[in-house]
């Protein structure tokens, strides 16, 4: 009898320490696995955003076919606190129960800027993805008959209740959006850990009235549209020009370190070079950035060269250089970016004299081998915009290899 005891001893001990008895350093999210939705509150409405929890408890936002995964989650006791991965923001909530959390959106990147939130379940189903279906073309106004108005282009699919598309403005778009459109009544919204988008309007027939676009508690303008295949905005290569040619490229930005440098001709000898002006805040140069990482990948053994300079919005380089090196972490980009200022387009102005004005973050300046900037792009239109990125992803690499292909003047 005692050599069993002591047996059920040995086997109880040595299961206690079997590695499938460890804990686990992951906390264990005690939500419903599905999808679920957040009611960000603005003003005296809201705007929804989704998120799909999996069955190994993680939280991942959706935006049409858009998926970003949250891996910074902090549980303690019903204190649920997570960082998105992309941008310089994060969520702090309480935990209801297993259904429904509610607290604060905290976006570090403006200044004592906090959104509340109720998040609850919503289905044991995924997320919609994009809808296969015909995409339809507006002509938009945003704050139509008023001195601040600007075109648009619309794309919207509908199947069902289901509405995915996005809006095209000459200096970017407004990424992957997602909604529904009941009783005539027409929602979208996004949401990327940067920017928060909503937008409301009425459908009548081809048009859509009564719009409002919110970003944010910052932002908000009137919207109307009306259905137009032919309608095109001005082409981005036509946006911002060269108008000193003989200014040179020569200007001073900060390394990562923190460290003064001088980008001048002699670095841009004998290489194709592409200066990007953006900020890590920015989701339209977050697609960009992606892009050009591809770019890089393909290229850079060939002469190719990206500079990125960044233009960000805190007072403190440290948080600066922090939201910089995230973003390109999460990336996956090997070459160094730099600082350039403060998010001001007067000031990247300032940087480059040589253009008539930076209009649009990001800006991106491509230059032969002999220094030569032969072409400047404004904005940026990412994969939300279907057959729009696609183009310009095709006629970007053809123009690489052009610039690649060509000899310097000093070599003829």
């Amino acid at each position: 009898m005692t050599d069993r005891i002591i047996l059920l001893f040995l086997v109880a001990f040595l299961a206690a320490c079997h590695p499938a008895n460890e804990v686990s350093n992951q906390p264990q999210l005690p939500l419903k696995p599905g999808t679920w939705r957040m009611n960000l509150t603005v003003d005296d409405t809201f705007i929804p955003i989704r998120f799909e929890v999996d069955s190994a408890l993680t939280i991942t936002w959706v935006n049409s076919d858009e998926r970003i995964p949250v891996t910074d989650i902090s549980l303690l006791g019903d204190s649920l606190f997570f960082s998105m991965p992309r941008f310089n923001s994060d969520f702090s909530g309480t935990l209801l129960n297993d259904s429904r959390f509610t607290g604060m959106w905290n976006n570090k990147a403006r200044q004592d800027y906090q959104i509340p939130f109720e998040a609850f379940y919503v289905s044991s189903e995924p997320a919609s993805n994009t809808l296969n279906t015909e995409t339809e073309h507006y002509e938009v106004w945003f704050s139509p008959g008023t001195d601040d108005e600007y075109k648009a282009v619309g794309l919207f699919q509908y199947e069902g209740s289901e509405v995915h598309g996005t809006f095209l403005t000459e200096t970017g778009d407004y990424r992957y959006l997602q909604g529904t459109l009941a009783n005539d009544q027409l929602l979208l919204s996004c949401f990327d850990g940067s920017h928060l988008f909503g937008f409301t309007g009425t459908m009548r027939g081809d048009s859509i009235v009564n719009g409002e676009f919110r970003s944010g508690k910052h932002w908000k303008e009137p919207w109307v549209a009306v259905r137009n295949s032919q309608y095109q905005l001005t082409h981005p290569d036509s946006l911002t020009h060269v108008v000193h040619e003989d200014q040179p490229l020569e200007f001073q930005v900060l390394t990562m370190s923190g460290d003064p440098m001088v980008i001048n001709p002699d670095l841009l000898k004998g290489k194709v070079t592409i200066i990007q002006i953006f900020g890590s805040w920015c989701p339209n140069c977050y697609d960009e950035n992606v892009f050009y990482k591809e770019l890089s990948d393909a290229y850079s053994n060939h002469g190719l060269q990206i500079i990125p300079v960044a233009f960000e919005k805190s007072d403190d380089f440290t948080v600066n250089a922090m939201s910089i090196e995230k973003q390109f972490a999460e990336i996956g980009i090997n070459y160094p970016p730099y600082l350039g200022g403060k998010a001001s387009k007067s000031e990247a102005s300032a940087k480059f004299p040589m253009l008539d004005e930076v209009i649009s973050f990001p800006t991106s300046l491509f230059i032969d081998k002999d220094g030569t900037i032969r072409k400047v792009h404004t904005g940026f239109y990412g994969p939300g915009t279907g057959s729009y990125y696609e183009t310009y992803c095709k006629d970007t690499r053809r123009f690489i290899e052009m610039l690649l292909a060509e000899a310097p003047l000093a070599s003829i």
